[in-house]
Protein backbone atom coordinates (compact mmCIF):
# COMPACT_ATOMS: atom_id res chain seq x y z
CA UNK A 1 0.00 0.00 0.00
CA UNK A 2 1.31 3.46 -0.94
CA UNK A 3 -0.49 6.47 0.57
CA UNK A 4 0.63 9.60 -1.23
CA UNK A 5 -0.57 12.88 -2.67
CA UNK A 6 -3.17 12.05 -5.34
CA UNK A 7 -2.05 14.60 -7.95
CA UNK A 8 1.52 13.29 -7.78
CA UNK A 9 0.35 9.68 -8.17
CA UNK A 10 -1.89 10.62 -11.09
CA UNK A 11 1.03 12.36 -12.77
CA UNK A 12 3.22 9.28 -12.30
CA UNK A 13 0.43 6.99 -13.55
CA UNK A 14 0.36 8.87 -16.84
CA UNK A 15 4.09 8.31 -17.26
CA UNK A 16 4.07 4.74 -15.97
CA UNK A 17 0.64 3.01 -16.20
CA UNK A 18 -0.56 1.23 -13.06
CA UNK A 19 0.63 -2.41 -13.25
CA UNK A 20 -1.93 -5.17 -13.67
CA UNK A 21 -3.42 -6.28 -10.37
CA UNK A 22 -2.75 -2.93 -8.68
CA UNK A 23 -5.52 -0.59 -7.49
CA UNK A 24 -5.45 3.20 -7.85
CA UNK A 25 -7.94 4.81 -5.46
CA UNK A 26 -8.55 8.55 -5.28
CA UNK A 27 -9.71 9.07 -1.69
CA UNK A 28 -8.51 10.43 1.62
CA UNK A 29 -8.13 8.13 4.63
CA UNK A 30 -9.46 9.58 7.88
CA UNK A 31 -11.20 8.72 11.13
CA UNK A 32 -14.67 8.88 9.54
CA UNK A 33 -16.05 8.26 6.05
CA UNK A 34 -17.38 11.18 4.07
CA UNK A 35 -16.09 14.44 2.59
CA UNK A 36 -13.08 16.15 4.17
CA UNK A 37 -11.57 19.55 3.45
CA UNK A 38 -8.02 19.84 2.11
CA UNK A 39 -5.86 22.90 1.46
CA UNK A 40 -4.40 23.18 -2.03
CA UNK A 41 -2.31 25.75 -3.86
CA UNK A 42 -4.49 27.61 -6.34
CA UNK A 43 -3.37 26.07 -9.65
CA UNK A 44 -3.68 29.40 -11.50
CA UNK A 45 -0.58 30.65 -9.65
CA UNK A 46 1.53 27.85 -11.19
CA UNK A 47 3.34 28.40 -14.49
CA UNK A 48 0.98 27.61 -17.36
CA UNK A 49 1.26 24.25 -19.06
CA UNK A 50 1.43 22.02 -15.97
CA UNK A 51 -1.23 19.76 -17.50
CA UNK A 52 1.24 18.96 -20.29
CA UNK A 53 3.42 17.29 -17.64
CA UNK A 54 0.52 15.14 -16.43
CA UNK A 55 -0.83 17.26 -13.58
CA UNK A 56 -4.66 17.10 -13.31
CA UNK A 57 -4.94 20.90 -13.08
CA UNK A 58 -5.12 23.85 -15.44
CA UNK A 59 -2.33 26.28 -14.58
CA UNK A 60 -2.43 29.76 -16.10
CA UNK A 61 0.37 31.94 -14.71
CA UNK A 62 2.79 33.83 -16.99
CA UNK A 63 5.08 36.68 -16.08
CA UNK A 64 3.27 38.95 -18.54
CA UNK A 65 -0.36 38.18 -17.68
CA UNK A 66 -2.77 39.24 -14.96
CA UNK A 67 -1.88 36.30 -12.68
CA UNK A 68 1.84 37.11 -12.85
CA UNK A 69 1.10 40.74 -12.00
CA UNK A 70 -1.06 39.64 -9.07
CA UNK A 71 1.86 37.62 -7.68
CA UNK A 72 4.23 40.60 -8.03
CA UNK A 73 1.79 42.68 -5.99
CA UNK A 74 2.31 40.07 -3.24
CA UNK A 75 6.10 40.52 -3.60
CA UNK A 76 6.43 37.15 -5.38
CA UNK A 77 8.53 37.78 -8.45
CA UNK A 78 7.70 34.71 -10.53
CA UNK A 79 5.08 32.05 -11.25
CA UNK A 80 5.18 29.14 -8.81
CA UNK A 81 6.79 25.80 -9.78
CA UNK A 82 4.70 22.65 -10.13
CA UNK A 83 6.26 21.11 -6.99
CA UNK A 84 3.81 23.12 -4.88
CA UNK A 85 0.91 21.22 -6.44
CA UNK A 86 2.22 18.13 -4.62
CA UNK A 87 1.94 19.80 -1.20
CA UNK A 88 -1.84 19.89 -0.71
CA UNK A 89 -2.75 18.66 2.75
CA UNK A 90 -5.55 17.98 5.19
CA UNK A 91 -3.38 19.96 7.63
CA UNK A 92 -3.80 23.60 6.50
CA UNK A 93 -0.94 24.91 8.65
CA UNK A 94 1.45 22.48 6.94
CA UNK A 95 0.82 24.00 3.52
CA UNK A 96 0.92 27.54 4.92
CA UNK A 97 4.29 26.89 6.53
CA UNK A 98 5.78 25.29 3.41
CA UNK A 99 4.66 28.14 1.15
CA UNK A 100 5.79 30.79 3.63
CA UNK A 101 9.23 29.20 4.05
CA UNK A 102 9.83 28.45 0.37
CA UNK A 103 8.50 31.72 -1.05
CA UNK A 104 9.90 33.87 1.79
CA UNK A 105 6.55 35.58 2.32
CA UNK A 106 4.44 36.22 5.46
CA UNK A 107 1.84 33.59 6.37
CA UNK A 108 -0.89 36.09 5.56
CA UNK A 109 0.38 36.29 1.98
CA UNK A 110 0.74 32.50 1.80
CA UNK A 111 -2.93 32.19 2.84
CA UNK A 112 -3.92 34.11 -0.30
CA UNK A 113 -2.26 31.44 -2.44
CA UNK A 114 -4.35 28.50 -1.21
CA UNK A 115 -7.96 27.36 -1.37
CA UNK A 116 -10.07 24.66 0.29
CA UNK A 117 -11.50 21.71 -1.63
CA UNK A 118 -13.79 18.90 -0.55
CA UNK A 119 -12.56 15.38 -1.32
CA UNK A 120 -14.04 11.95 -0.50
CA UNK A 121 -12.59 10.04 2.45
CA UNK A 122 -12.88 6.55 3.85
CA UNK A 123 -11.79 4.72 6.97
CA UNK A 124 -8.98 2.15 6.91
CA UNK A 125 -11.46 -0.78 7.36
CA UNK A 126 -13.54 0.49 4.43
CA UNK A 127 -10.36 0.76 2.32
CA UNK A 128 -9.56 -2.88 3.09
CA UNK A 129 -13.09 -3.93 2.13
CA UNK A 130 -12.88 -1.92 -1.09
CA UNK A 131 -9.58 -3.60 -2.01
CA UNK A 132 -10.84 -7.01 -0.85
CA UNK A 133 -7.67 -7.26 1.24
CA UNK A 134 -7.02 -8.80 4.64
CA UNK A 135 -3.89 -6.70 5.19
CA UNK A 136 -0.76 -5.30 3.58
CA UNK A 137 2.78 -6.62 3.27
CA UNK A 138 4.33 -3.15 3.09
CA UNK A 139 3.01 0.36 3.73
CA UNK A 140 4.66 3.59 2.50
CA UNK A 141 3.07 6.87 3.62
CA UNK A 142 3.82 10.39 2.37
CA UNK A 143 0.78 12.57 2.95
CA UNK A 144 2.11 16.07 3.61
CA UNK A 145 1.94 16.52 7.38
CA UNK A 146 -0.90 14.03 8.02
CA UNK A 147 1.51 11.10 8.33
CA UNK A 148 1.45 10.88 12.13
CA UNK A 149 -2.33 10.79 12.27
CA UNK A 150 -2.42 8.05 9.63
CA UNK A 151 0.04 6.00 11.70
CA UNK A 152 -2.30 6.41 14.70
CA UNK A 153 -5.23 5.12 12.63
CA UNK A 154 -3.16 2.18 11.42
CA UNK A 155 -1.99 1.27 14.95
CA UNK A 156 -5.55 1.50 16.29
CA UNK A 157 -6.82 -0.79 13.53
CA UNK A 158 -4.06 -3.36 14.09
CA UNK A 159 -4.89 -3.36 17.82
CA UNK A 160 -8.64 -3.75 17.30
CA UNK A 161 -8.71 -6.23 14.39
CA UNK A 162 -6.88 -9.43 15.30
CA UNK A 163 -7.50 -10.89 11.80
CA UNK A 164 -5.65 -8.03 10.08
CA UNK A 165 -2.50 -9.28 8.34
CA UNK A 166 0.10 -6.90 9.70
CA UNK A 167 2.64 -5.36 7.33
CA UNK A 168 6.25 -6.49 7.52
CA UNK A 169 7.51 -2.96 6.84
CA UNK A 170 5.95 0.47 7.51
CA UNK A 171 7.66 3.66 6.30
CA UNK A 172 6.31 7.19 6.64
CA UNK A 173 7.61 10.72 6.09
CA UNK A 174 8.24 12.13 9.56
CA UNK A 175 10.55 15.09 8.90
CA UNK A 176 7.48 17.35 8.90
CA UNK A 177 6.40 16.10 12.35
CA UNK A 178 7.81 17.58 15.53
CA UNK A 179 10.05 15.41 17.72
CA UNK A 180 7.22 14.50 20.11
CA UNK A 181 5.04 13.33 17.19
CA UNK A 182 7.89 11.29 15.74
CA UNK A 183 8.51 9.55 19.08
CA UNK A 184 4.78 8.99 19.66
CA UNK A 185 4.14 7.49 16.22
CA UNK A 186 7.11 5.13 16.52
CA UNK A 187 6.04 4.24 20.07
CA UNK A 188 2.59 3.16 18.88
CA UNK A 189 4.16 0.64 16.53
CA UNK A 190 6.82 -0.46 19.00
CA UNK A 191 3.95 -1.39 21.34
CA UNK A 192 2.83 -3.74 18.55
CA UNK A 193 6.25 -5.49 18.53
CA UNK A 194 7.85 -3.50 15.71
CA UNK A 195 11.43 -2.23 15.68
CA UNK A 196 11.46 1.47 14.72
CA UNK A 197 13.89 4.31 14.02
CA UNK A 198 14.62 7.25 11.71
CA UNK A 199 15.91 5.64 8.52
CA UNK A 200 16.97 8.75 6.54
CA UNK A 201 16.68 12.53 6.61
CA UNK A 202 12.96 12.42 5.74
CA UNK A 203 11.48 9.11 6.86
CA UNK A 204 10.78 6.99 9.91
CA UNK A 205 10.46 3.25 9.51
CA UNK A 206 9.40 0.15 11.40
CA UNK A 207 10.07 -3.51 10.66
CA UNK A 208 9.15 -6.82 12.22
CA UNK A 209 12.82 -7.80 12.75
CA UNK A 210 16.09 -5.95 13.54
CA UNK A 211 17.55 -7.29 10.27
CA UNK A 212 14.83 -5.52 8.29
CA UNK A 213 15.68 -2.25 10.02
CA UNK A 214 19.31 -2.51 8.90
CA UNK A 215 18.06 -2.91 5.30
CA UNK A 216 15.58 -0.03 5.30
CA UNK A 217 18.20 2.70 5.12
CA UNK A 218 19.58 1.05 1.98
CA UNK A 219 16.13 0.61 0.45
CA UNK A 220 15.07 4.20 1.27
CA UNK A 221 18.11 6.49 0.78
CA UNK A 222 18.00 10.17 1.66
CA UNK A 223 15.47 12.32 -0.18
CA UNK A 224 18.14 14.30 -2.03
CA UNK A 225 19.57 11.07 -3.43
CA UNK A 226 16.10 9.91 -4.53
CA UNK A 227 15.42 13.27 -6.22
CA UNK A 228 18.75 13.16 -8.05
CA UNK A 229 18.00 9.66 -9.37
CA UNK A 230 14.51 10.71 -10.54
CA UNK A 231 15.88 13.75 -12.36
CA UNK A 232 18.60 11.68 -13.98
CA UNK A 233 16.00 9.19 -15.25
CA UNK A 234 13.73 11.96 -16.56
CA UNK A 235 16.38 14.46 -17.63
CA UNK A 236 15.35 14.90 -21.30
CA UNK A 237 11.72 15.72 -20.35
CA UNK A 238 12.87 17.85 -17.41
CA UNK A 239 15.22 19.94 -19.54
CA UNK A 240 12.57 20.39 -22.22
CA UNK A 241 10.03 21.62 -19.66
CA UNK A 242 12.50 24.12 -18.19
CA UNK A 243 13.37 25.36 -21.66
CA UNK A 244 9.69 25.86 -22.43
CA UNK A 245 9.29 27.89 -19.24
CA UNK A 246 12.23 30.14 -20.18
CA UNK A 247 10.77 30.66 -23.63
CA UNK A 248 7.41 31.67 -22.16
CA UNK A 249 9.12 34.19 -19.84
Amino acid sequence: MIAEHVAELKRRAREEPVPSGKIFLNAAISEVAGPVSISILKPRFVHEGCEESGWPFRCSCRSDNEVGRELRQMNISHCLPTMFLAMSSVVRTFLLNRLSENMKVPRGTAARLIEQRQVPSMTLPSLLRHANASGFRQIKIDVEGYDGRLIRLLAAHMTADKTFRRPVVIVWECANLNVAEQIASMGLLQNLDYFCSRINNMDCGCGRTPKLMSQLSEIYPNAMERQAKRLAQRRPAFVTERERERERD
